[in-house]
């Protein structure tokens, strides 16, 4: 099973947000539960995949070759699918 999640490129204004975006990822894993996101290495998004990585779970990035372009992809996803716009 995976789950798709939608956040933020930023960290947001509270800490609490990076907390729970840690939170998020290890709690994924511990159910067994894929990461299916927006492929970034930054802000809440970058910190959920993170976590997931860090615990030894899956996760799948879909970005487009612009922000590639822009180094913001993780390169340490198992899985990067990179789309020619953000609308594909």
């Amino acid at each position: 099973m995976r789950y798709c999640v939608s956040s933020g490129s930023s960290w947001g204004v509270r800490a609490e947000y990076s907390r729970t975006a840690d939170e998020l990822g290890k709690l994924l894993v511990e159910n067994g539960i894929g990461l299916v996101y927006g492929g970034a290495s930054v802000g809440l998004m970058g910190g959920i995949a993170d976590a997931v990585l860090r615990e030894g779970g899956e996760g799948i990035g879909v970005i487009p070759q612009s922000l590639v372009d822009k180094e913001a992809a993780h390169r340490g996803l198992q899985d990067l699918r990179i789309t020619s716009s953000m609308h594909k």
